[in-house]
């Protein structure tokens, strides 16, 4: 795949494409399953900014003071 990126040759591209695809096929390799994990970025970000607006105001959240 990397030669045929090399020489722009767009049906060697194709075809390394293809048995790319059927080797992952093949193997029961699926790959939405790394991106559905990318959904926990956003959560993540948004506990640690709730946390920190939280923290610094401990007249409102005395719970946290303990």
């Amino acid at each position: 795949m990397k030669t045929a990126q090399m020489t722009n040759n767009k049906i060697l591209m194709a075809q390394a494409s293809y048995e790319f695809k059927t080797g992952m096929k093949k193997r029961g390799i699926n790959t939405l399953i790394p991106m559905v994990n990318m959904l926990q970025i956003p959560l993540l970000v948004t506990w640690f900014l709730s946390l920190r607006y939280m923290s610094n105001l401990p007249e409102v959240y005395p719970q946290l003071l303990n």
